[in-house]
Parts: C-alpha cells; sequence; structure tokens
C-alpha cells in the first residue's frame, strides 16, 4: 500500500473544500481520489488550518445521503451564502454566463447553480483557494477570482525510497 503525504509547508491557510472533496474525506464517496482527499483533510486539521465548507456543500451532502452529517471539529467552519455572496455571484456570474457553463459542462441548470453558489460562498469568506477535482467548478471559482486547486496540489515532492534494515543485502565495504 502507497503512503500519501502531504507537502505541509504548502498547504493553504484559508481552503474552501468543494463536495468532491468533502464526500471523499469523509469517505461517502470512493475513488482513486479517496486516500488524498482524506490525507489532505487530515494534513489540513493538524496544521490548524482555517478549513471553509460552503452551506451549498452541505446541502450537497445531505441530498445525496440524508444520514450524512459533518462532524463539529474545531477548524472547520460551514460558512453562509448570504445576501453578499448573492450580489458577488449575480454580478460576477450572471444567467448567461451560467446557462453557458453548464451547457459546455453537461450539467443540469441545478448542478451549475450549486457550483456557482459554492465560489462565490470562497469568494465572499475569502478563501485563499477552492480546492476541487472538478474543472467547472474551476472555471466558476476563476471567473470570481477565486484560486483554484486540487488535493493533488499538495502531495509531497520528496519520494521516500525503502531501505534495507543494515545487516541484511550487502555488505558496506566501509
Amino acid at each position: 500500500m502507497t503512503s500519501i503525504v502531504i507537502s505541509r509547508a504548502d498547504l493553504p491557510e484559508r481552503p474552501l473544500l468543494d463536495t468532491g472533496i468533502l464526500i471523499r474525506a469523509l469517505r461517502e464517496y470512493t475513488d482513486a481520489h479517496t486516500e488524498t482527499c482524506v490525507a489532505f483533510l487530515k494534513a489540513l486539521l493538524d496544521e490548524n488550518k482555517d478549513i471553509l465548507i460552503a452551506a451549498p456543500t452541505l446541502a450537497e451532502v445531505v441530498r445525496g445521503n440524508a444520514a450524512t452529517t459533518l462532524p463539529a471539529v474545531a477548524g472547520i467552519t460551514v460558512v453562509g451564502f448570504d445576501k453578499q455572496a448573492a450580489e458577488i455571484l449575480g454580478k460576477g456570474l450572471p444567467a448567461p454566463v451560467l446557462k453557458e457553463e453548464a451547457a459546455q459542462a453537461g450539467k443540469t441548470g441545478m448542478q451549475i447553480k450549486y457550483d456557482a453558489m459554492i465560489a462565490a460562498c470562497a469568494a465572499r469568506h475569502r478563501a485563499d483557494v477552492v480546492v476541487t477535482l472538478d474543472d467547472d467548478m474551476a472555471k466558476l471559482a476563476a471567473r470570481l477570482r477565486v484560486a483554484v486547486a486540487r488535493p493533488a496540489d499538495y502531495l509531497s515532492k520528496v519520494l521516500s525510497l525503502p531501505l534495507e534494515p543494515r545487516g541484511r543485502g550487502t555488505p558496506r565495504a566501509d
């Protein structure tokens, strides 16, 4: 089994986690990205980062599985879609833009609206970055001038090599 190592020095101070990241980190959905999402969230918590979850993300998670609850954990804040977020969305992502993005992505109007609300929450609550696996979310966040990253962007660039313990294998010549 491969160990996933997150580069803690590169972690954002105030990330907003998109729905796809959260459902994987909570192990509500399992795929090739799940273990990286779990390790990423653990590293953020271990480093006491200010983790944001948009209220529309929580709605998407619960809508997918009504039994799911977000654990009350220090360092995770659910941020609301309020008047300011609505104004950011309305000005930065007007209806024609959302309609075009939905058509290009093959998403329904409801799906793209959730993504737009999450991106607007990131802008409103001054997230350093939206962490997502969704290219469409990345486009919306970028339109609102919010940085975008994937959990894999924070993987350690250093590979750990298995070393043979002393006393086994070829003797050293020194």
